[in-house]
């Protein structure tokens, strides 16, 4: 399955109250998922980072039709 859209990454050098992120999306209107541990680790499943170093950063900024 192919799924297209955003990520939001959050990190922190403490822990994040997820919680809070959670009440803070809604209370804006946003219906995001927050997700962690075993379920990040499943949703990843193994997929490459892309950093700038690889990626076609003028391709990714260019609006495609």
């Amino acid at each position: 399955m192919t799924v297209a859209g955003n990520l939001v990454a959050i990190a922190s050098n403490s822990p994040v109250d997820l919680s809070a992120v959670e009440r803070g999306l809604r209370h804006q209107g946003l219906t995001w998922d927050v997700i962690s541990g075993d379920r990040l680790t499943a949703w990843i499943d193994g997929a490459a980072v892309l950093t700038d170093t690889y990626a076609p950063v003028d391709q990714l900024l260019t609006p495609h039709a």
